[in-house]
């Protein structure tokens, strides 16, 4: 019974809807659901109707009637309406018959908790003692199941959603009693969809084992070599790095409360990649004063070691990737080589020639540059007066190659001034003075 206040002032009544088969009889008190604070009801109304005539009692807080003082041997019929703050009764719940002095059953078997597979058969069932002519009504999670009257309960094909908990009651017209609950666990036992494959890698590659299954709540567990892998207990197995030790067989076991499947074994054959050389060092010419920096890139299983030598010899402290030689002089010309190894293989690059040059002499020489309409480029200079200068020219820095391009003398007023072909434009142009 449920009393509500409609939109417009209207006023409506609803029916209550009463939950765990409406009225209760339980020995000799009525007993049913109360509504929720929300719906406003002031008090409840027991009708008690018999041969006798109707009564009516009203019940003020817990929502449960002593039938004490009913006579023997009559049937009563009992139902009860709710009443709000407003003064308004919802209609009568369903009724329910009554007799006093009828023995309440008792519960003899309870139904057992379970735990099976899907498609595999559920049956429930509860036995009670009492008079001919027992009630039986069966609950899941609290709500009737209509189809479910006899003491048996069966579901010939289960599915997880069958999963709960489950009660049986057992009632005459003088009460009604219930069994223990029985938990009941459906589950849909776990099958591999996709195996874990065998495969070869080298040493240092990232990979994964995985595996694909279905299933209700799934569990997995990775073996090595038989072995479980402590903490593995996913759907895959990770290798960060893969090592020489990684190198066996694996299998994962794949289970829930009903089953439980194992895998394929998958074999992991890891072996070492042998090192060679992608790229440098290669050779470079610097001046005086500047850094040496030589490269050498390596493919090739770790653990990688490096050696570098100069002219043949090792430099001790030399065993980066990187050789680095800060204010480099000319002692630090040479021939330069490279030594990697792995476990399995050792190699040595080519040489990196270097050489590093003293520095050019001072040049007070100051260049501005522009473009002719022929295509050529004049280059003007503002010099130390009657002096000499070798302009010079190189297409790079980083390993520089100057060439002479022609002298230029600047005039008593410190300018030169001179054109260069268009074939000449591209690279770098410095002067030397003489």
């Amino acid at each position: 019974m449920k009393v509500e206040q409609g939109f417009w002032g209207i006023t409506k009544v609803l029916l209550l809807v009463f939950f765990v088969g409406a009225l209760h009889l339980n020995a000799a008190t009525l007993r049913w659901v109360a509504n929720p604070p929300g719906d406003n009801v002031a008090f409840y109304t027991v009708y008690i109707e018999s041969v006798l005539g109707t009564l009516t009692r009203e019940v003020r807080g817990e929502p449960a009637f002593s039938l004490d003082e009913l006579l023997p041997s009559i049937t009563y019929t009992l139902s009860v309406s709710a009443t709000s703050v407003e003064g308004l009764e919802s209609e009568r719940s369903a009724a329910v018959p009554y007799i006093l002095g009828v023995p309440v059953p008792t519960i003899t078997l309870d139904p057992e908790s379970m735990t099976l597979a899907s498609g595999t058969p559920l049956v429930l069932s509860v036995a009670a003692e009492g008079p001919v002519g027992l009630k039986y009504e069966w609950y899941k999670d609290n709500q009737l199941l209509a189809e479910h009257i006899l003491p048996l309960l069966s579901i010939l094909n289960p599915t997880p959603a069958d999963s709960g908990t489950y009660v049986a009651v057992v009632s005459t017209p003088g009460g009604h009693v219930e069994s223990q609950p029985a938990q009941i666990l459906v589950q849909d036992p776990p099958r591999i969809i996709t195996q874990p494959s065998s495969v070869a890698l080298g040493v240092g590659t990232p990979f994964s084992l995985s595996v694909n299954a279905s299933g209700t709540d799934l569990r997995y567990q990775w073996y090595k070599a038989g072995q479980p892998i402590l903490g593995a207990t996913n759907s895959s197995l990770q290798f960060l790095q893969l090592t020489i030790d990684d190198k066996s067989s694996y299998q994962v076991g794949v289970s829930n409360l009903v089953d439980r499947i194992e895998s394929e074994t998958a074999i992991l054959d890891v072996f070492y990649i042998p090192v060679s050389f992608t790229g440098g060092p290669y050779s470079t010419n610097l001046i005086e004063g500047g850094t040496i920096r030589l490269t050498a890139t390596v493919n090739g299983s770790l653990p990688l070691t490096f050696q570098w030598q100069k002219n043949g010899i090792p430099i001790s402290w030399a065993t980066n990737a990187t050789l680095v030689i800060s204010s480099a002089s000319t002692n630090d010309s040479g021939s330069y080589r490279v030594s990697v190894a792995n476990p399995i293989t050792f190699v040595t690059s080519s040489p990196a020639n270097v050489t590093v040059s003293p520095p050019p002499p001072f040049s007070d020489c100051t260049l501005t540059m522009s473009a002719l309409d022929n295509g050529s480029v004049r280059i003007s200079a503002a010099a130390s007066p009657n002096t000499t200068y070798e302009l010079q020219r190189t297409d790079s820095l980083t390993t520089p190659n100057w060439i002479r391009m022609q002298d230029a003398v600047a005039n008593a007023s410190g300018r030169f001034e001179i054109s260069i072909p268009a074939a000449s434009q591209t690279g770098f142009i410095r002067t030397i003075r003489k």
